[in-house]
């Protein structure tokens, strides 16, 4: 802009906090996701998988507190819900591990006691025809320890066959159980991870059917709510920002180049029982109903602060400020503050103004463009 003071680029700082929809990873989710995956990777195996059931239980304990940060802070939740899912997924298969590793070993004792029974059932019921054999056989040859040997080994071999069918079979009904086991725990996780999703749609659509309240207010208005009382009092341009009782040692915002500054000062007063933050209002400004710029909060006083605390019953100077290209200042013909609060002033987890209760629009006229 012609006429307005000109500085070198310096970095902007000294407390500007920008605000960002993003949230900050939960390091608690992504350590039970870990977890969880390493666990499913040896669950699979026999005898070993049965050590990932304690690893599992970790994770899950892990996932339930990073869930409940993250409800209760500006955390990622979706680090928590996979590490839950993957953990419990990996208990699953391991709490089937151990059914397959117990039918595995217990399973050879069972069948050489079905088998010993059965070869002594049929050795009963083959008892006359042996008997049979034996007289045919005894007037061609002499009774002795050759016919006695040939009989056992006949019973022996046809014990080992016995045994090696029901060994094959005991080991079928294994895999098939394990099969079995694991598809059951698919489709439980399935099932799971389907009705979390129904869940959070259902949330999003409770959240687009919210209703909220828009109240169009005028310069130096006091506008009184049940949490809250304010005043936008004035609009002004500025090369650089200044707290209005600077201390010895304070912060400001440097003059850009190429840009100035644009600031809303407003006095808010705290009428609810408890501190709130009135920096973290979220708030935009709009010049000729086209160019949109994302406003800075901060609280002005004796330093320009971007997290303040105000206690009940206590007034806050407030600034909502942007920095804009020097040319707005030139063509702007209307500009629109627009700010949005909840009834409850709980807006910590809130960055958008489609989010909150009731948004308030100040409009103002530019007198001077032609």
């Amino acid at each position: 802009m012609n006429g307005h003071k000109q500085y070198p680029n310096q970095d902007f700082h000294n407390h500007v906090h920008l605000h960002s929809n993003t949230r900050s990873n939960n390091l608690l989710g992504v350590a039970a996701t870990v977890i969880g995956i390493i666990a499913c990777l040896f669950a699979w195996i026999p005898f070993i998988g049965i050590l990932t059931i304690p690893i599992a239980c970790i994770g899950i304990l892990l996932a339930f507190i990073g869930f409940i940060l993250a409800l209760a802070t500006r955390m990622s939740i979706i680090s928590a819900i996979c590490g839950l899912l993957t953990c419990l997924v990996a208990f699953a298969i391991g709490y089937a591990n151990v059914n397959v590793s117990d039918a595995i070993i217990n399973g050879p004792d069972k069948t050489n006691e079905s088998s010993e029974t059965e070869s002594e059932e049929d050795t009963f019921a083959s008892a006359p025809e042996n008997q049979h054999a034996m007289r045919t056989v005894m007037p061609s040859m002499d009774l002795g320890e050759d016919a006695d040997g040939e009989v056992e080994d006949e019973k022996t071999a046809a014990q080992k066959e016995k045994q090696t069918t029901t060994k094959g079979k005991t080991e079928k009904e294994a895999e098939e159980m394990f099969a079995e086991g694991m598809t059951k725990v698919l489709l439980a996780a399935a099932m799971g991870a389907s009705e979390e999703d129904d869940d959070e749609e259902d949330d999003d659509e409770k959240e687009e059917t919210k209703s909220q309240t828009s109240t169009h207010i005028r310069l130096d208005q006091k506008v009184e709510l049940e949490n809250v009382v304010f005043t936008i009092k004035k609009m002004e341009w500025k090369e650089e920002i200044k707290p209005s009782k600077p201390d010895s040692f304070y912060s400001y915002r440097k003059d850009i180049e190429d840009e100035i500054y644009i600031v809303f000062y407003a006095t808010f007063k705290n009428m609810s029982g408890d501190s709130v933050r009135f920096t973290e209002i979220p708030a935009q400004l709009t010049f000729n109903k086209k160019f949109k710029y994302n406003c800075i909060v901060c609280s002005d006083g004796n330093d320009l602060e971007v997290n303040t605390s105000t206690k009940p019953l206590k007034n806050e100077q407030i600034l909502f400020y942007a920095s804009v290209p020097n040319e707005i200042a030139d063509i702007w013909q209307n500009a629109e503050l627009k700010f949005g609060m909840n009834n409850d002033l709980a807006w910590k987890m809130i960055n958008k103004l489609d989010e909150v209760d009731s948004v308030f629009q100040l409009a103002i006229q530019n007198n001077q463009a032609q």
